[in-house]
């Protein structure tokens, strides 16, 4: 997914702005040919790869990226479930509608 939020860097001198263009929030799940991702699965464990794509790629694949949707939220604190609920429910409302 595109950016909508700005990115900032910090380091001792301060903060700096980020280019959000060059960025892409990445969703789950993953989708990945079931031999190629086991095989990946095979390298040394790294706490730098946070998602199938990560490991995939550190395994010397190639990653391609598709347009998401805001809608596909990772539920991971009590405030995405407040998210998803509403969602939900303006999906209900807009099927009603229609």
């Amino acid at each position: 997914m595109r950016l909508k939020e700005s990115l900032r860097t910090t380091d001792k001198d301060g903060t700096h702005a980020l280019d959000r263009s060059l960025y892409r929030l990445i969703q789950t799940p993953q989708t990945f040919n079931l031999e190629l991702i086991r095989k990946a699965y095979a390298i040394k464990e790294d706490p730098a790869l946070t998602d199938d794509a990560s490991v995939a790629e550190r395994s010397g694949h190639r990653i391609s990226l598709f347009e998401g949707s805001y809608t596909n939220i990772k539920i991971t604190t009590p405030e995405d479930l407040a998210v998803a609920e509403a969602l939900m429910n303006l999906t209900a409302g807009e099927n009603k509608r229609g």
